[in-house]
């Protein structure tokens, strides 16, 4: 059962406070368009680190990923899970807080 679904935009501070006053009371996720994950993921890194509270699910799509650009899209304390996509667009990626036991 959720307890508190949004769908909306955050800037960084709103987002933090989100999360710092969900903290410990369910899981949290994150989602965002990211539009070619190997391009922007500095920026994902850059507002993971400008926050608190890190979320323990963050959903991506549109990532653009393909069997030969998987290689460096780690973030750090995260398992990732990812669908690739058969286009130049498209295409999911999961991570998941690795204090969580997953299964894919």
């Amino acid at each position: 059962m959720f307890i508190n679904t949004q769908s909306e935009y955050y800037d960084i501070p709103k987002l933090d406070n989100i999360l710092c006053n969900a903290q410990g009371k369910g899981i949290s996720l994150f989602h965002c368009n990211i539009r070619s994950l190997p391009k922007n993921l500095t920026l994902l890194n850059d507002m993971l680190y400008s926050i608190d509270s890190r979320p323990d699910i963050i959903a991506v799509t549109e990532t653009r990923l393909n069997p030969n650009s998987i290689s460096n899209v780690d973030l750090p304390n995260y398992n990732l899970f990812h669908s690739d996509s058969p286009t130049l667009a498209g295409g999911t990626a999961i991570y998941v807080n690795d204090t969580l036991k997953t299964i894919p």
